[in-house]
């Protein structure tokens, strides 16, 4: 049974050098990791910007503070932390609202903070 499909072979004699000449980007190149150089750049940053810190640095930041700072509890340590664009929103149960406050205060400390959404809950026993 024949195949259902025809192939056809493409030769770059027939095409000529110019067939497989790289195109010029219309961007400025960088290069990255894989060696591809053709990327776009990146916009300048804005030196009047509060941060230059990304989102899972700020997050990682706080969860560092947290997981060492004495006195917090189990729960306070595991609070859910969500970074987007400076704006850090705290998620969970705490003990206290001395443990919330603390969680907050370590939460605005933390480089490229520019604003905290508590919605902890403080756990009555």
């Amino acid at each position: 049974m024949p195949f259902p499909f025809r192939v056809i072979v493409l030769s770059s004699a027939l095409l000529g050098p110019l067939a497989f000449a790289p195109a010029e980007p219309s961007h400025a190149q960088n290069s990255n990791p894989d060696g591809i150089t053709d990327w776009p750049s990146a916009p300048p940053l804005d030196p009047s910007a509060p941060s230059r810190t990304s989102d899972a640095g700020v997050t990682r930041e706080i969860r560092d503070v947290l997981t060492t700072t004495p006195g917090l509890s189990v729960d306070a340590r595991n609070v859910k932390i969500t970074a987007r664009a400076g704006i850090v929103t705290l998620e969970g149960p705490v003990r206290s609202d001395a443990e919330r406050a603390t969680v907050v205060a370590i939460a605005k400390r933390a480089p490229g903070v520019s604003g905290v959404a508590d919605h902890m809950l403080v756990e009555t026993e």
